[in-house]
């Protein structure tokens, strides 16, 4: 998780933040877009995010306001700290890029444990109660301070993206209209943004592709991320693990407080492989092997066509 870093250039975050001196830091691997920089100083324990150069000030100032606000809901136990800078501003710039601060949280390494086939009942229970909380809570605050371009306008940006590479995008464009919604979503959830111990979610982290749109994005979202089987053969035969999906979707509903449409739900899947094909196809080449880059790409191809005819998997993920 940890890489010392040999030349750390760290004087300008110690120096805004006013984090007292430094003791240490570390480059955090797993970031596919931003570069992320473990720094323990005598004021405590940090999280620097370099973002990548295509982030905006609106978009930080949007994932801060969001993050401010969800700390006075039930999701402001178990969502990441934010940190201002002494002139109450949540981030700096330095060579182009914007810089922002979290306070760290120490976890297990609970990425490269994690079995699909036979995952922790545990973790599903807090994976369903804690994602229900977060929507519950996001559903409940403010409206943020500045603007976000929406889920499905994004959604329709990788879709154009992505036919302009000669795809057949045409089955799957008015799947995107599902993902149509007011609501804040965190957009991606996945197994490295939460911090866990113990089998318990302690944090979720990573906000900074919040926006508008329909949660159940985020269902869907980690149903694939999560609980998808994916098998390499000759040709990628992509199954979901029905049962660890039927109990996280049963803590979800039983916190959430309402049904789940698990017709959408799956259809959103599809919706979600465009995500994961926009990011292999033109942000993941400096991130990844080419032969990883070919194998995930199948996978999502192969997803792509399953959940959009999901039927069957939608009646087998019903909650009892």
């Amino acid at each position: 998780m940890f890489k010392e870093m040999r030349t750390p250039e760290l004087g300008h975050p110690i120096h805004d933040y006013a984090l007292g001196k430094l003791i240490s830091a570390s480059n955090l691997s797993g970031g596919y877009t931003n570069k992320n920089v473990y720094i323990n100083t005598t004021a405590g324990e940090y999280v620097l995010r370099i973002s990548h150069a295509a982030r905006t000030k609106e978009e930080v100032v949007f994932e801060a306001d969001v993050l401010k606000k969800l700390k006075q809901t039930p999701a402001g136990d178990f969502v990441v700290d934010i940190i201002e800078t002494p002139d109450g501003s949540p981030f700096v710039i330095r060579n182009g890029h914007i810089n922002t601060l979290f306070r760290f949280v120490k976890g297990e390494d609970f990425y490269n444990t994690w079995d699909r086939h036979n995952p922790d009942t545990h973790f599903i229970e807090s994976l369903g109660k804690k994602c229900a909380i977060l929507h519950r809570s996001l559903s409940n605050i403010d409206a943020p301070k500045a603007t976000r371009e929406s889920l499905p306008t994004r959604l329709r940006k990788y879709y154009l993206d992505l036919e302009s590479l000669g795809l057949d995008m045409k089955p799957y464009h008015s799947l995107i209209n599902l993902t149509e919604g007011s609501s804040l979503v965190h957009t991606d959830l996945r197994i490295r943004n939460f911090v866990v111990n113990t089998s318990e979610i302690s944090t979720i982290i990573d906000f900074d592709d919040i926006t508008y749109g329909n949660q159940l994005y985020d269902i869907a979202w980690i149903i694939k991320e999560c609980f998808s089987l994916q098998q390499i053969g000759s040709q990628p035969t992509p199954v979901i693990n029905i049962e660890a999906t039927k109990l996280f979707l049963k803590w979800y509903q039983s916190n959430f407080e309402g049904k789940v449409n698990t017709e959408d739900i799956v259809r959103i899947m599809a919706i979600a492989c465009l995500g994961t094909l926009h990011f292999l196809f033109f942000s993941a080449s400096n991130s990844m092997t080419r032969e990883r880059i070919e194998q995930l790409t199948s996978i999502n191809l192969a997803q792509l066509d399953l959940f959009s005819k999901g039927d069957a998997i939608a009646s087998a993920i019903v909650p009892v």
